[in-house]
């Protein structure tokens, strides 16, 4: 399975007094505050497959992988951008997530938030951040990465901390930017479902680049009843990956499984 990034604020988002909604045409519409020209959806802007909003400014990604702005901005869509997967806007930058795992940032800069860290890559998701706190003459923005071993990079304003990764931070799958804080949501690999093919069980969960796992099963749950899987020793692979086992058919009608990380 290739990788996989999430996108966010695909069906909804909001600025600070402007809303936008994606319909299922791949058409905006947009209402509220317009003093930047916010609500006024480019005309002829179709086949979007993703939105995102923040204070006076607006993104759309395309199918095609290219970006749409419209807003308030100092800076316009960097010329040339496509293979973009994903988008974020913070307070008066933006950032954009490629398809091979790269991350591109535009706009206001005074700290650092659009410049990406040399050799960042394996990302899957990002998320741009920042406010206007009261005696800054630039808008003090951050920003963030989630990679596919789920590790979290940031970068740009780190006045109270929304830039630091608190330390042995990892199993992340989801990451969100605030005014002046960060989010991230951890999960433990575990099984996401079993489903059937051929007679066979699936089983499918979630895992992480650079890790090993082992599929394990029972009959029964008993205390020393669990067996590693026969081709259940995988390589983790963002954002999981599909076990079968081929034996269960002939070997048992019930069967229990658990995953282990392994060293």
């Amino acid at each position: 399975m290739g990788r996989q990034h999430f996108r966010a604020n695909h069906g909804v988002a909001a600025g600070y007094g402007h809303s936008l909604a994606l319909k299922s045409d791949g058409s905006v519409v947009a209402w509220g505050w317009n003093m930047y020209g916010e609500t006024n959806v480019p005309a002829g802007l179709s086949n979007v497959t993703a939105i995102a909003a923040r204070q006076d400014y607006n993104l759309a990604l395309k199918s095609d992988g290219t970006v749409t702005g419209w807003g308030y901005s100092q800076t316009p869509v960097p010329a040339g951008l496509s293979n973009v997967v994903a988008i974020s806007v913070g307070y008066h930058h933006s950032l954009a997530l490629k398809r091979d795992g790269t991350v591109v940032g535009w706009g206001a800069n005074g700290y650092g938030q659009t410049t990406v860290p040399a050799g960042l890559s394996n990302v899957v998701a990002i998320a741009a951040g920042g406010t206007d706190f009261a005696g800054t003459a630039d808008s003090v923005g951050h920003s963030l990465a989630l990679k596919s071993d789920g590790t979290v990079i940031g970068w740009g304003a780190n006045n109270v901390g929304q830039a630091t990764t608190p330390a042995a931070l990892s199993d992340v799958v989801a990451i969100a930017a605030g005014g002046g804080q960060s989010l991230a949501v951890t999960l433990r690999s575990r099984t996401a479902r079993i489903e059937l093919s051929n007679h066979s069980p699936v089983i499918r969960f979630r895992t992480f680049s650079g890790h090993k796992y082992s599929v394990e099963y029972s009959p029964d749950l008993g205390p020393g009843s669990w067996v590693a899987l026969p081709g259940g020793d995988v390589q983790g692979n963002w954002p999981e990956v599909l076990v079968t086992d081929t034996n269960a058919a002939a070997d048992a009608d019930t069967r229990f499984y658990r995953i282990k990380q392994l060293p």
